[in-house]
């Protein structure tokens, strides 16, 4: 076969496999139409479902939307109701900003912890025998601050705590850093004035010819310091960081000696014979009248009054309290001390030359005499010279005089124990025991640390210096006394001058300055029978500062913790001293004079009463109030119960803290504080003995004159009147021609009589009230202004010359 006759026969299948391909295809396609159709319709189906589904999902997120809305509706009326609360909480809190601050500037509630808190620390140290004490501060021209302080033992002094430290701060005291060490010395006491700065203290801790020393700073960072020179001698002062006052071109530092400790010992001799009756032994005759005797002596300059004195005589001797001194005639007054009578039972002579000498023993704190006293220069004067400063004559303690007295009164004493009757006395006495002991004339107060600031506000001061004295006892914890020191002579204008007068004659000699002293009288101020306080004058308040301890509870029976801790230590308990114990708060006061004082705020404190702030001392920076003391606390938290070493206590100080008080004046209502009105005369009063000694209260008895003539008159016109009618009504008796009708219209007419009465005793008051009456003449002398030390006011007239007696008014 041909490859054309095969290629024939092939194709004639394929012909026809493709027309049966072709029906088929038709066949198939309603088929496959009806497929395709089905599957479009699956596909719809399924994204129709997918549509369902979404919209389900969309619903349902609609329905939480709506469900959040609703949520979110109510919680922001809730939220637009908290926020109406919190408004009107706000408004309050406003409020009671707007009420503290004005109870600040013009109410007396007092504000709580007003220092910046927490309280800096200056230096803080960690021993088991020493601690920081006796801080002071100043402010320098460059505004460096410095603070003086010093490391201290329990008792005495080690050689390491000779040097006393100078920190400072130049960033308002954020930080300090320590720049010198000046010494030896102790108790220093830091102040600036005209010619410099200086660094004040005692040579050594409590002992014999214990005096006052002084260092000057040598550059203008107190980097540098002379070494201490020697002011007095042969003293034995007892002076803390109590303050130096600068004022009036004066610079006046007060402190205390013990006269038995000083070398040598004041003495003197007898001139004559002394005659010592002695009655009826322990509760006789003498023990109760304790009688004063005049010792008439070689020389009586030295001697104290209010101080214990002794005259020897066979191996033991007789005490005497002093009472009045006349050196000019060489007298000394003195009461014959009860105690004498528990071994001298019957009378003796003291034969003339016999020594007499102070006797108070050398046990400081109990039964020795504390004599206040006070030095005052010229602040332009170079202070490092002792010939620069004037010292002023001892003040004794009267509780001495008194002491029996003070306990029954006041129930406060001191010690009265065998160790200081031992230390007085010097001998055993047999029947003499602590019980008998007060009566007999031991245990009498001591004073202590005074600090002194001149009187020179603005409404009736007088220039002088007051001392306000500590006073240790066991319960009144205000207990405080009052020296007043006057340097008036020492600024009077023409002290040393040179000239003569207008007649061309030399002029007289000026009496020689003096700083005289006085005692004033035993009052109450806040925190002296706990610490001394630090005090200062303000001249934009006008009014007086003080930081002091406060208190909390003076009847607090006083015991050792079961367990001592770093939280709760063992306290330091004085026996007849325990106001001292609780020193745990700091507290800020003002006055107008003083002697007043208002509470301002707590500057700090710690619950605890093993913590403490005490001893502060102060400066006005501006606004504020910079405050420093020694304190025992945990700088580093508000904790009262943060752990300490457990030699830190309510006395032992680990810490030198350093308080700013903003905006301190604030504090005060100066208005209330400052108000004078019309009943206020210039000067003001000091010490209503002056007011006895002076008359100063004529006015008030003529006066009282005045009124009892009004009166008089008065009475007497009521006398006439009542006298008038009375004898018309025996007329009309008499005589019966007058109606009852006719009496009564007589009754209701005017009484012709009787209103001349009254304009005679109108008359009478209106005279009266010519003569220009004492508030007139304060309303006066209100309008001038207060001149310390100016011309002195002319006195009004006394009683005697007014023509009056004294009526015991």
């Amino acid at each position: 076969m041909s490859a054309a006759d095969h290629r024939g026969r092939t194709h004639a299948p394929r012909g026809v496999l493709l027309a049966l391909a072709v029906v088929a295809a038709v066949a198939a396609l309603p088929l496959l139409a009806y497929r395709s159709v089905n599957a479009v319709s699956q596909g719809q189906k399924e994204v129709l479902q997918e549509l369902k589904d979404a919209l389900q999902e969309t619903r349902a997120d609609r329905d939480a939307a709506r469900k959040q809305l609703q949520e979110a509706q109510n919680q922001l009326a809730a939220a637009q109701g908290s926020l109406q609360e919190r408004v009107k909480e706000m408004a309050d809190w406003t409020d009671d900003i707007k009420f503290d601050l004005d109870k600040h500037r013009r109410q007396f509630s007092p504000a709580d912890r007003i220092s910046e808190q927490p309280a800096s620390a200056i230096v803080r140290i960690d021993s088991q025998g020493q601690y920081v004490a006796s801080p002071s501060i100043i402010k320098l021209p460059g505004g460096r601050l410095l603070v003086a302080l010093e490391r201290a033992v329990t008792w005495g002094v080690t050689k390491d705590t000779t040097m006393k430290l100078i920190y400072s701060s130049d960033d308002g005291g954020a930080s300090w850093q320590r720049v010198a060490v000046v010494g030896p010395m102790n108790w220093p006491q830091l102040f600036s004035c005209a010619s410099g700065v200086y660094l004040m203290g005692t040579e050594r801790h409590f002992s014999k010819d214990n005096n006052l020393v002084i260092s000057k700073m040598l550059d203008d960072k107190g980097t540098s310091w002379s070494v201490p020179t020697r002011l007095t001698k042969g003293l034995s002062v007892v002076s803390a960081n109590t303050g130096v006052d600068v004022s009036f071109g004066r610079v006046t530092k007060t402190f205390e000696v013990i006269p038995s400790m000083g070398t040598p010992v004041v003495a003197t001799k007898l001139t004559q014979e002394l005659q010592v009756s002695v009655q009826g032994g322990i509760g006789g005759t003498t023990w109760e009248l304790s009688p004063f005797l005049d010792l008439h002596v070689a020389d009586a300059a030295g001697f104290v009054r209010y101080t214990l004195i002794k005259v020897p005589y066979g191996g033991k001797a007789l005490f005497f309290r002093i009472d009045k001194i006349n050196a000019e005639e060489g007298v000394i007054r003195a009461r014959l001390e009860r105690f004498n009578l528990f071994w001298q039972k019957e009378g003796l002579t003291l034969p003339a030359q016999s020594d007499v000498a102070v006797a108070s023993g050398a046990l400081v704190y109990g039964g020795v005499d504390w004599v206040a006293m006070a030095m005052n220069a010229d602040e332009t004067a170079d202070l490092r010279e002792a010939s620069s400063w004037t010292l002023s004559d001892g003040v004794g303690n009267p509780a001495s005089m008194y002491s029996h007295e003070m306990r029954e009164l006041f129930d406060a004493a001191f010690r009265g124990d065998a160790d200081v009757r031992k230390s007085i006395i010097g001998f055993d006495v047999p029947g003499l025991d602590t019980a008998s002991a007060w009566e007999a004339g031991f245990g009498s107060l001591y004073w202590m640390e005074g600090v002194v600031t001149r009187q020179r506000d603005r409404r009736g001061a007088n220039g002088k210096l007051l001392a306000i004295m500590r006073v240790n006892n066991d319960v009144l914890c205000d207990l405080a006394a009052l020296i007043e020191y006057d340097d008036s002579s020492m600024r009077a204008v023409g002290i040393g001058a040179k000239g003569g007068n207008a007649t061309g004659k030399p002029a007289l000699p000026p009496p020689p300055p003096q700083l005289t002293a006085r005692f004033l009288r035993y009052t109450f101020v806040p925190g002296l029978g706990v610490g001394h306080p630090a005090i200062l004058y303000d001249e934009v308040s006008d009014l007086y500062w003080m930081v002091t301890n406060f208190n909390r509870d003076s009847t607090r029976n006083w015991k050792q913790p079961d367990k001592a801790s770093g939280t709760n230590p063992n306290l330091h308990i004085t026996l007849f001293s325990k106001c001292e114990v609780d020193r745990s708060t700091l507290a800020l006061y003002y006055s107008s004079n003083m002697v007043s004082w208002m509470l301002g705020g707590m500057v700090d404190y710690r619950v605890n009463l093993g913590r403490h702030f005490a001893y502060p001392h102060m400066i006005i920076d501006g606004k504020d109030l910079l405050i420093t003391a020694r304190a025992a606390y945990a700088p580093w938290t508000h904790s009262s119960d943060a752990p300490l070493n457990q030699y830190y206590n309510n006395h032992n100080s680990n810490t030198i803290a350093f308080h700013r008080v903003k905006n301190f004046r604030h504090y005060a209502n100066i208005e209330w504080a400052t108000f004078q009105g019309e009943y206020s005369r210039h000067p003001r009063r000091t010490a209503m003995k002056d007011e006895v000694e002076l008359k100063d209260n004529s006015w008030f008895t003529k006066e009282v004159a005045k009124r009892q003539a009004a009166a008089d008159a008065a009475a007497a016109a009521d006398a006439a009147v009542h006298g008038e009618k009375a004898d018309k009504a025996t007329a009309a008796a008499a005589g019966g021609g007058v109606k009852q009708e006719e009496a009564v219209q007589q009754e209701k007419q005017p009484d012709q009589k009787q209103q001349q009465a009254q304009q005679q005793a109108q008359q009478q008051k209106e005279d009266n009230q010519e003569e220009p009456q004492p508030q007139q003449q304060d309303k006066d002398e209100d309008k001038q202004p207060a001149q310390p030390e100016g011309k002195p006011k002319q006195q009004q007239p006394t009683a005697e010359e007014e023509g009056y007696e004294d009526d015991g008014y």
